[in-house]
């Protein structure tokens, strides 16, 4: 299932469906909150997601994998008569690397926040974090009631922390391809306050 029909099952739409006016309405009137995570845990995510999970419930290969397979090996792959092997972690990297110096926006799922959540012009009354997800959303949720209440949330069992893995794949890469991939991501970094150094 890609982005936006995900979107349409909840009958959610996305701005770019709406006419000039009621885009304009939406961002003056409408309570806006964003979730942000940390840049290198998201792309980690984005890569473990799309590539070593990428077959969905019915054993079909996933839409991400169909989409950018082929450009990711002609983009980065030493040998590109290989369209047998998976796409490792570092070739994932050097993909995005390679990407952001193209026109366009990248994929949503690994696309820096300050362009694809247009940080300059909407003026978000709310920006959360994945790290204290279940407070903020809490916060959100009595936000957009106005109530003062409490939300309970399931018990999900999120790890206490990333940094195993963060280390397990990272910790495979050369640091200048770290060090190139956080260039990418500088501005995200800034505007949210995280950390670049995590490892």
């Amino acid at each position: 299932m890609d982005y936006e029909s995900g979107l349409h099952k909840f009958d959610l739409h996305l701005l770019s469906e709406y006419s000039a006016d009621q885009i304009v309405y939406r961002i003056t009137n409408y309570y806006k909150f964003l979730f942000t995570r940390h840049p290198l845990e998201r792309i980690l995510s984005a890569y473990r997601s799309k590539w070593e999970r990428r077959k969905d419930n019915a054993g079909e290969t996933g839409w991400a994998y169909r989409s950018f397979f082929k450009e990711i090996i002609n983009a980065v792959r030493k040998d590109k008569n290989d369209v047998i092997s998976d796409v490792t972690f570092e070739e994932f990297v050097r993909y995005i690397i390679w990407r952001v110096k193209q026109p366009g926006l990248m994929e949503t799922h690994w696309e820096r926040y300050y362009k694809l959540c247009h940080m300059c012009t909407v003026d978000y009354n709310f920006i959360g974090k994945m790290e204290t997800l279940v407070d903020d959303i809490a916060y959100v949720l009595r936000e957009v009631f106005q109530e003062e209440q409490n939300f309970f949330f399931p018990n999900v069992s999120m790890p206490k922390s990333a940094k195993p893995l963060l280390e397990k794949y990272y910790g495979k890469l050369e640091p200048q391809l770290i060090a190139q991939l956080k260039i990418v991501y500088q501005r995200d970094f800034e505007l949210f306050g995280y950390q670049t150094e995590i490892l």
